[in-house]
């Protein structure tokens, strides 16, 4: 059946491995075979959407996963309201696969285009490698990456009708997919990794179809971007660069191998930002914020940009100028929303974070429990 074009980790997760060994050097000119020989386009935003896409985790406020109902009675409400066009996904944890799988057979029920669906922003999160694993090379912290990412594919394989017009039907509302949220800026794993994994991942959805492209990121600060960056680049937009306030806490020794790759490995930028962690910035302002780090990594890339996980606070303590509270925070998305991409002069797509408040998170926590913006759909 084609479903099992792609088999269970334990039986290919090494062979593919094996094979992005023999394929991949620590060099920048083996890590370039992983390249895409074709740029990919992203179409026109549709004008008529609030945001391209709300971020979502299937949580109740004690930090338990939601009933499947009640996720697929989520999913509905956001379509409904008609202010994103896909929903943002961090992981296939609490069975949202599955619930967003009925969400989709209820629509067909009752025969509703499937144009107005929502489509899936996949997050996959490696799993992560600290030192103390007490994993010292390279090719055994590779593997364990690999093998999460073919755990997790396998979490939404199992989750389809074994038949080819299942999975085509699911892979066609797969938007795009992002590999791992500040993992770099975390320190989580290294830059030359990532890339192969971004590789690996490509390679395992070519599996599932060679006629559907399915645009592949991550999401990392600008600041990573920006030492990931060829100097050349970085020498074009350096005085911009300097006034942001970007992670940089990565070495020259982590980024010697994918420096020249890395941008080129992704299909478009998946930028995490953050306007309410910049004390000059205001409501009104949070827009241009992002506005700016958007251009800034296009600048960099030369690739569309996804400013992604953005948000405001809705309670918590205030950060210089910037103040949450309910009015600041829809004055903020407001702000966002109409960010506009500098270069074309397009509206900016951005993922809003996000549809729940985290009030499962310690009181210590303060303002990140407070970003949800379920009221304002």
């Amino acid at each position: 059946m084609y479903i099992l074009a792609m088999s269970a980790p334990e039986k290919t997760g090494s062979d593919a491995l094996d094979a992005l060994k023999n394929k991949v050097s620590q060099s920048t000119e083996a890590l370039k075979q992983l390249i895409p020989a074709q740029p990919f386009v992203w179409s026109e935003p549709t004008p008529n959407f609030h945001s391209y896409a709300i971020a979502y985790l299937p949580l109740n406020k004690n930090g338990k996963c939601r009933r499947q109902s009640q996720i697929t009675s989520d999913f509905a409400s956001l379509e409904a309201s008609g202010r994103v066009e896909a929903i943002r996904l961090f992981s296939t944890d609490c069975k949202v696969i599955p619930a967003y799988l009925d969400y989709l057979k209820k629509r067909d029920s009752k025969k509703r285009s499937v144009e107005t669906s929502l489509k899936l922003v996949l997050g996959i999160e490696p799993s992560a490698l600290e030192p103390s694993s007490g994993l010292d090379s390279e090719a055994s912290s590779l593997e364990l990456l690999t093998k999460s990412v073919d755990s997790q594919l396998m979490d939404i394989i199992d989750s389809l009708d074994e038949s080819p017009s299942a999975t085509e039907a699911f892979l066609r509302q797969l938007d795009l997919v992002v590999l791992g949220s500040e993992g770099l800026a975390n320190q989580n794993y290294h830059p030359k990794e990532l890339v192969q994994v971004l590789a690996h991942i490509r390679q395992r959805l070519d599996t599932l179809s060679s006629d559907i492209r399915i645009p592949v990121t991550t999401s990392e600060p600008l600041g990573i971007w920006d030492v990931l960056t060829p100097k050349e680049r970085r020498d074009n937009v350096q005085d911009m660069l300097a006034r942001k306030n970007g992670a940089k806490s990565l070495t020259a020794e982590d980024i010697e191998g994918p420096t020249g790759v890395f941008c080129d490995s992704v299909d478009v930028i998946g930028l995490s930002v953050s306007p309410y962690n910049n004390p000059n910035i205001d409501a009104a302002h949070a827009g241009s914020e992002v506005e700016e780090s958007a251009y800034l990594a296009s600048l960099l890339c030369n690739k569309p940009v996804l400013a992604m996980e953005v948000g405001w606070p809705s309670a918590g303590s205030d950060n210089g100028n910037a103040k949450s509270g309910k009015d600041e925070q829809l004055q903020a998305v407001s702000s966002i929303t109409a960010a506009i991409e500098r270069v074309s002069g397009k509206r900016l797509r951005s993922v809003l974070y996000q549809y729940f408040d985290d009030e499962w998170l310690s009181e210590d926590e303060d303002f990140a429990r407070h970003y949800g913006l379920k009221r304002l759909f």
